[in-house]
């Protein structure tokens, strides 16, 4: 059974170095691959995102420190702020839910 976790693992973590983009979390810079199709961006009366939330998978093998709950992260591509709301682990990856304090109402 080992075996079918490492093969599991170590396929996760090279999908995520194809896929994903780079994300800094905990003072570390690896790949995460967003899921944006479920994000809730629903834009109020003024046109402003509401609730600005994502998913986003991070390798388990990647990673050096597990982040928590009300851990930040930033989108290198973006430069956004991310405060991460929910976290789960899986066989290979690490699962993210995070709202997007960048965008969070701006003024």
């Amino acid at each position: 059974m080992s075996d079918f976790l490492n093969f599991l693992n170590i396929g996760c973590s090279e999908a995520v170095s194809i896929m994903g983009e780079s994300i800094k979390i905990n003072g570390q810079v690896l790949n995460a691959v967003f899921d944006e199709e479920v994000s809730k961006w629903d834009m109020n009366e003024y046109g402003d995102n509401d609730s600005p939330e994502l998913k986003l998978v991070i390798s388990i093998l990647d990673i050096n420190k597990l982040p928590k709950k009300k851990d930040r992260f930033t989108r290198m591509a973006t430069g956004e702020t991310f405060f991460i709301t929910q976290i789960n682990t899986s066989t290979g990856n690490v699962e993210i839910e995070a709202r997007n304090e960048t965008k969070l109402n701006v003024k």
